[in-house]
């Protein structure tokens, strides 16, 4: 897709956990437009879900907080929750790619103020927290949330407590009509990068094992990071036997 100032290199980053932030920011920095897409309702992917994570065993607020604050100052990088890619056609250069955008029920009014939340009498398994409690089928999705917006579990909702919804939001934020969008992005010289999250490769030094996790899980520990169709690409060009390789 051409970018803002006329030229190729427009890049739709598909997955916005901490390396797709990461991806977005790094292609954004180096004066590419780019399109940011999660299929969840805030960024963060399973970062936002962990008590610290790898290298620095530091709470995800460390990392995350400084990537969110560069992406709200970069005026390069769009973002969109609850969308997911529908189709792509075109080819290298050429790329044309419809990403559906599901409603959250809650428009750009929306303050974050809870008003919602407290008065809806309706609740679901805690999405966040892997169903191991609830919370209010108006709901924002943690406390790190970016975009800071609430959404509602519509399916969730009994008719008092979607009446209570729309009647506690002053601002005019809840709207239970929103339908599906599908948005068209790229009609030339888009790159695609898509977020992998199939592949894992043995750490030779063993350190995971000494600290008591499994190899096999360190990616739940933020170690093993998802990496762009490029940069996987490019490592399977590389002699990687007995190193400790960190993709981001």
């Amino acid at each position: 897709m051409t970018d803002e100032q006329g030229t190729g290199g427009a890049v739709l980053v598909v997955g916005g956990g901490i390396s797709g932030l990461t991806a977005a920011l790094e292609a954004a920095e180096v004066g590419n437009d780019v399109f940011l897409i999660d299929n969840g309702p805030s960024f963060g992917g399973r970062v936002a879900q962990l008590n610290e994570y790898f290298p620095k065993m530091c709470p995800p607020s460390c990392g995350l907080e400084i990537n969110f604050k560069r992406i709200r100052n970069n005026r390069k990088i769009r973002t969109y929750t609850m969308a997911s890619v529908a189709s792509v056609s075109g080819g290298p250069g050429n790329y044309e790619v419809n990403v559906d955008i599901a409603p959250r029920y809650v428009n750009s009014n929306c303050t974050a103020c809870g008003d919602c939340a407290a008065a809806c009498p309706d609740e679901i398994d805690n999405p966040f927290n892997f169903g191991m409690d609830k919370c209010k089928a108006a709901y924002l999705p943690h406390a790190m949330a970016f975009p800071r917006r609430f959404v509602i579990d519509k399916d969730a909702l009994s008719a008092d407590g979607a009446e209570a919804v729309k009647a506690s939001c002053k601002y005019d934020a809840v709207d239970l009509d929103m339908k599906t969008e599908t948005i068209t992005v790229g009609e030339s010289d888009l790159q695609i990068r898509s977020l992998l999250n199939t592949n894992q490769a043995p750490e030779s030094y063993k350190s995971s094992r000494a600290a008591g996790i499994p190899d096999a899980y360190w990616a739940l520990f933020g170690v093993v990071w998802d990496a762009s169709i490029v940069l996987a690409r490019h490592i399977d060009r590389m002699e990687v036997d007995d190193r400790l390789t960190l993709e981001i």
